[in-house]
């Protein structure tokens, strides 16, 4: 469960530069708390859940540990000011057992991956499309027949998907716009239908207003 990435993108980039896409893996372990193993005389943890944060795949060397959140022996969770924001979407994730899958793009939308490439590249914390395409070169992944012309790609399929996405964009806007047409015209249709119903009707021997008033 621990070994399960989660893409993390950044959702306020600066503008005109390209956000930020991180694999975050989250981690739980016991930290010695010297304040309180000193004032008991014997040595007490706290439960720290940490983050693994990578541009690549497992292992990579641009992995850095942040903290995000604490709990003490007393049972008080002390949540780290900036990281526990950061990563607040995926960490609620991770709280619920939501792991299985991760988020991010399955493996098996490239073309010629076959479950036994799929399966190589999960064993190296590869576990999608986005992990493969930044994931560096490393002596188990260098030595798979392939790994190369696949990352490359991954590299392929995200470049097309982020040219593609002003397109994809433009058509459910026009979409919408059909559809919300279609709704007006179905609402006019059932008031026109209503008024019709309802409107008074002249019976056949009543005289017209025009002819009362003369």
């Amino acid at each position: 469960m621990s070994d399960v990435p989660f893409l993390w993108v950044d959702p306020n980039p600066f503008p005109g530069m390209r956000p930020d896409q991180l694999i975050v893996i989250f981690r739980e372990s016991a930290q010695k708390n010297l304040k309180e193993s000193a004032e008991k005389g014997y040595d007490v943890f706290d439960n720290v859940i940490i983050a693994e944060v990578s541009a690549g795949g497992h292992g990579s060397k641009s992995t850095v540990m942040q903290e995000i959140e604490r709990r003490l022996p007393d049972g008080t969770v002390v949540k780290h000011p900036v990281y526990s924001r950061k990563y607040a979407a995926i960490f609620q994730q991770f709280k619920e057992g939501r792991t299985e899958d991760g988020v991010g793009t399955p493996l098996n939308l490239l073309p010629k991956m076959d479950p036994a490439r799929i399966a190589t590249l999960k064993a190296q914390g590869i576990h999608f499309v986005e992990t493969l395409a930044t994931a560096a070169d490393s002596s188990a992944l260098g030595e798979m027949m392939g790994f190369r012309e696949m990352r490359a790609n991954a590299q392929k399929f995200l470049d097309l998907r982020e040219k593609n996405a002003p397109m994809v964009k433009a058509e459910e806007m026009i979409k919408s716009r059909d559809d919300e047409i279609s709704n007006l015209r179905r609402q006019l249709t059932e008031l026109a239908d209503r008024f019709t119903a309802e409107a008074p009707r002249r019976g056949p021997g009543r005289p017209r207003k025009e002819e009362e008033a003369a």
